[in-house]
């Protein structure tokens, strides 16, 4: 649920041996013919791990931080019953992530990728609209959320196309699929002004939809995550030929 992806991206095509490319000396190298590719690669992404909180790679060369990672908003139904906005949104504990699984396919230039998140802590404010006890209700305030284990399966296929005599990768957009985790707390503060009866059927309602309402997120997350990712890997391939990402 942050820019962990890009990150993997950008070692999965310039970690296959960059010496010679304009890329950062502090991604580490993999050769192309080594039989153990992938395996290299997660080493070299956790190499730089400590980097990627606050997006410096080195060398001059800075990428979006994911710690946190922000989400400007997103909406949660759309019903006369039943809405709510998420604005303003920090994702705190996406810097802490694991590889659980990363295949490179050099030959067909693809990159598959599945990422889990131990605990991300997600903070906003909330502009709900909920119908109780036959009344429309209208309310604002902040909110936050405690998701464990959850994951992320990111695919991408990259291309080549032709610049000035010179062959340059370029990535199609990415396929992002967050895979649910388990909700822990889900806090929503200035609730109905405390009244204590409306507050305890609102937390009912929320608490007993949880798993839809964290449904209707992800598709928000995903198309925003898939062109963020897709934009950044493609503005740092352009940095370097296909010939010095993966050198003969």
């Amino acid at each position: 649920m942050n820019r962990v992806s890009f990150v993997i991206v950008i070692l999965a095509v310039s970690c296959l041996n960059c010496a010679n490319s304009a890329l950062p000396s502090t991604i580490k190298v993999c050769h192309r013919n080594d039989p153990q590719i992938s395996d290299c690669v997660i080493k070299a992404i956790q190499h730089l791990q400590p980097r990627l909180a606050i997006g410096d790679l080195g060398d001059g060369i800075t990428i979006p931080k994911i710690e946190p990672f922000t989400i400007k908003s997103t909406q949660i139904g759309q019903t006369p019953e039943f809405r709510i906005l998420l604005k303003n949104i920090i994702v705190r504990g996406a810097s802490n992530f694991k590889i659980e699984k990363l295949r490179v396919n050099l030959n067909e230039l693809k990159v598959d990728v599945l990422v889990g998140f131990p605990v991300l802590d997600i903070d906003g404010s909330y502009d709900l609209k909920i119908k109780l006890f036959g009344q429309n209700l209208d309310n604002r305030g902040e909110g936050s959320i405690k998701v464990e284990n959850a994951r992320a399966r990111v695919a991408m296929k990259a291309s080549l196309y032709n610049k000035n005599g010179q062959t340059y990768l370029k990535f199609d957009r990415f396929r992002v699929k967050v895979q649910p985790g388990i909700l822990r707390k889900l806090k929503l503060s200035n609730l109905f002004n405390n009244d204590p009866n409306l507050v305890e059927a609102a937390n009912s309602f929320i608490n007993a939809n949880s798993d839809f309402m964290l449904a209707n997120v992800y598709p928000t997350i995903e198309k925003q995550l898939s062109e963020i990712l897709t934009d950044a890997a493609n503005e740092l391939a352009a940095t370097a030929t296909f010939d010095e990402l993966f050198p003969v």
